[in-house]
């Protein structure tokens, strides 16, 4: 009986892998992970300072209408960027974290900026932003 349960279990896992997809961490040096985290950070605050939402929501992996309220919250409370900083990253099982420290207009305190990129089927994807 236990070797029919793990044959079931393991073909409903390998069953399910092509629906969910394989991500992976986007690099494992900091030069790697600047140069393609960099220009998506880049295309977010712009987009946020200009109010481009196309600009500021491109390589977001989850829903437009999730990450345009993320952003309705930046700009009523830090406003928009003016530097940031690199700081590292941290590489999880599929994803890789990258953390900023920025300055906004609206606010005089440093804020942590926290970004959450996958490569999935080739492509670099936010699957989570955060400004603290």
């Amino acid at each position: 009986m236990d070797k029919i349960m793990c044959r079931i279990i393991i073909i409903l896992a390998i069953s399910f892998l092509p629906v969910f997809g394989f991500a992976e961490v986007v690099g494992n040096t900091d030069k790697t992970i600047e140069d393609i985290a960099n220009p998506i950070l880049n295309n977010i605050l712009d987009g946020i300072k200009t109010g481009n939402a196309e600009k500021y929501s491109k390589d977001f992996k989850a829903s437009r209408r999730m990450f345009m309220q993320k952003y309705d919250q930046v700009q009523a409370q830090i406003g928009n960027w003016k530097a940031y900083q690199y700081l590292g990253f941290l590489n999880r099982e599929t994803e890789t974290i990258v953390l900023w420290k920025g300055r906004f207009t609206k606010t005089d305190n440093d804020v942590l900026i926290k970004m959450a990129i996958s490569k999935e089927n080739g492509k670099y994807l936010v699957v989570g932003l955060w400004f603290q």
